[in-house]
């Protein structure tokens, strides 16, 4: 009998303790419990991203390297860049997954693949200067190169006829990257409403290159590969919020392109990641509600117990 008394004293003393700060201070039970606070938050859903993959003309050809790609893997050029198109989609929207809610137009339904070509049909594509990033001090930093902090010049040829005559330009493009723009705003407005989406991420344009570091290099069959991709981040009214292009490079001779698209896509997309406004806050947040949702529902079940 003693013993009895004494654990129901004790349950009784800590019965308050049990659930939390609810009722220590509110005896009558008045206030909000964390599974209240929580469940008024649960409203609060991701933001929702648009992906937008890049036209297959906008897949940079590269005489030099793609030949090496070709005999390794067995395709024909066409199914090669379908399948590097289609792994770098899956390889962001696995990542952008992180803090949105992704709808990919590339690889959802034949209705989002029409609005893909319309998409392609109304876009232009310019180069631009990339984006200066600004340190902590408030002084301009290095310009981002993704995956890697070697800087590589990236050359162009622009050939024209001037004069009657051929002429060539060689274009330093490390510093640039392509942009683009719906001039029609109202299908901007389209699109986000139809697909519900706070963000859209175009992907403008592809490159995979071979790169030689040394002259000797060429002779003994010694290259690298370097992959860009050029974005650029809208929001629903058709602002754009950034746009850049990202980089990452394989060292070593690989002529495998799944171990290409293994080893240097998910940085990629990691680093275009990085660089969506409002990517880490999204994703903090949700962190953040999954910490307590059980909390909360502790709470609750011992609530509807009483």
């Amino acid at each position: 009998m003693k013993h009895s008394l004494t654990f129901f004293l004790t349950f009784l003393f800590f019965l308050p303790l049990v659930h939390g700060q609810d009722f220590i201070y509110d005896p009558d039970r008045n206030a909000k419990s964390d599974v209240e606070v929580y469940a008024e938050g649960e409203g609060r859903e991701k933001k929702k991203l648009l992906l937008i993959s890049y036209k297959p003309v906008m897949h940079i050809p590269d005489p030099a390297g793609d030949m090496e790609l070709l005999m390794k893997s067995g395709r024909d050029l066409k199914k090669l860049y379908n399948r590097i198109r289609q792994a770098l989609d899956v390889s962001m929207s696995e990542k952008f997954g992180d803090g949105f809610t992704v709808t990919s137009l590339l690889r959802a339904n034949d209705s989002t693949k029409v609005d893909l070509d319309r998409i392609y049909g109304v876009a232009s594509y310019n180069y631009e200067d990339r984006p200066v990033e600004v340190g902590e001090q408030g002084k301009l930093g290095k310009i981002n190169l993704g995956g890697s902090n070697k800087k590589q010049p990236s050359r162009d040829v622009d050939t024209k006829i001037r004069g009657g005559q051929l002429s060539s330009r060689d274009i330093d493009r490390s510093k640039q990257y392509m942009n683009v723009s719906i001039p029609d705003k109202a299908f901007i407005a389209y699109l986000s409403t139809k697909y519900d989406a706070d963000i859209l991420m175009f992907v403008n344009q592809f490159e995979l290159r071979k790169t030689f570091a040394q002259g000797e290099d060429v002779a003994y069959g010694k290259y690298s590969r370097e992959v860009k991709v050029h974005y650029s981040v809208y929001d629903g009214s058709g602002l754009q919020l950034y746009g850049n292009s990202s980089v990452d490079r394989i060292g070593e001779k690989q002529d495998n392109i799944n171990e290409i698209i293994a080893k240097t896509f998910p940085n990629i997309s990691a680093d275009v990641y990085d660089h969506i406004p409002g990517a880490h806050q999204s994703g903090d947040a949700q962190k953040l509600d999954k910490k307590y949702e059980k909390k909360a529902e502790n709470q609750d079940i011992l609530r509807k117990k009483d």
